[in-house]
């Protein structure tokens, strides 16, 4: 579904938010910054984000939970990861990122490999994912292909959603399963405003363009 998603939906998934408003936002507190590097100005780069996702999140929620009351499942996976990259593309431009080129794409997949993973796993893609952020902004060669990086995201979120579906798929189980969906749209929005946070840290903050 990425790949599709990727080539297809970015566009649609662009409609639903102000490309344009969420950039100018940046450059806002970007200057903002520059001009007095203090903890106010730094957190307000943050602020509307969170607001932003914690209305994506609600919406999932209430999504969910209609689709299981009618007993709709599997059908609405798309949809669910549509959701994901909207909130992620969201936190990118926030931090001032844009999200089309492969590489790019490469990095939002492994933000969502470490933010659905657990234990060692989870450890293993938060350094890939550094490791993609300090590729793709020293302009260097990027070790992981992004039909790789599809398929493995893909094997990844289908243990963690399937079942989730499946069970949606079942008239009022369907319903109560909207808590699993919610719980993964919020390790989702986390995972995204860690690594872009620390990737906007490193690379960019002190950055005077």
């Amino acid at each position: 579904a990425f790949d599709f998603i990727f080539d297809e939906g970015l566009d649609l998934i662009e409609k639903t938010y102000s490309k344009e408003k969420i950039l100018n936002e940046y450059i806002e507190n970007k200057n903002n910054f520059n001009k007095e590097k203090t903890l106010k100005n730094l957190r307000k780069f943050d602020k509307c984000l969170k607001s932003s996702n914690a209305i994506s999140i609600i919406s999932t929620g209430i999504k969910s939970t209609a689709l299981g009351i009618v007993g709709v499942g599997m059908p609405d996976i798309p949809i669910f990861i549509a959701e994901i990259l909207r909130v992620i593309c969201k936190t990118a431009l926030s931090y001032g990122y844009r999200y089309e080129n492969d590489r790019e794409k490469i990095y939002i997949l492994s933000i969502i490999a470490f933010s659905i993973s657990y234990g060692e796993d989870r450890v293993l893609y938060s350094k890939l994912c550094d490791d993609i952020a300090k590729c793709i902004d020293n302009k260097t060669d990027i070790k992981v292909s992004l039909k790789d990086m599809e398929e493995k995201v893909s094997g990844i979120l289908a243990k963690r959603i399937c079942g989730v579906k499946v069970v949606q798929g079942i008239m009022i189980l369907g319903a109560l399963s909207s808590v699993s969906n919610v719980s993964i749209m919020n390790d989702m929005s986390y995972g995204a405003f860690l690594k872009y946070k620390k990737r906007f840290l490193n690379y960019k903050l002190l950055d005077k363009k």
